[in-house]
């Protein structure tokens, strides 16, 4: 979570400068900016949450919490027992 959230943060602040960058420039361009300023912060809030996601995965799968340790240990016993069968 901590790795989403300074992401997020990290990809507003960017595209806090390219729109005051954008909004200060000439007077067309700033008018198309902030369609484009919102579908970006879109992607970025989007991708920030599955990197988050992806690293809570990775860090759940090498280092589970003992419910989830139990649970795949019976799901291993009952695979193993469909598998004798």
């Amino acid at each position: 979570a901590l790795v989403a959230l300074g992401m997020w943060v990290l990809g507003s602040f960017l595209l806090r400068i390219y729109l005051t960058n954008t909004v200060e420039g000439p007077t067309i361009y700033g008018s198309l900016a902030a369609p484009i300023a919102v579908l970006l912060w879109i992607g970025i809030s989007a991708f920030a949450v599955l990197v988050g996601a992806a690293v809570n995965a990775a860090i759940d799968h090498v280092w589970p919490s003992l419910a989830t340790a139990a649970a795949r240990e019976a799901t291993e016993r009952v695979r193993a027992a469909q598998a004798a069968e």
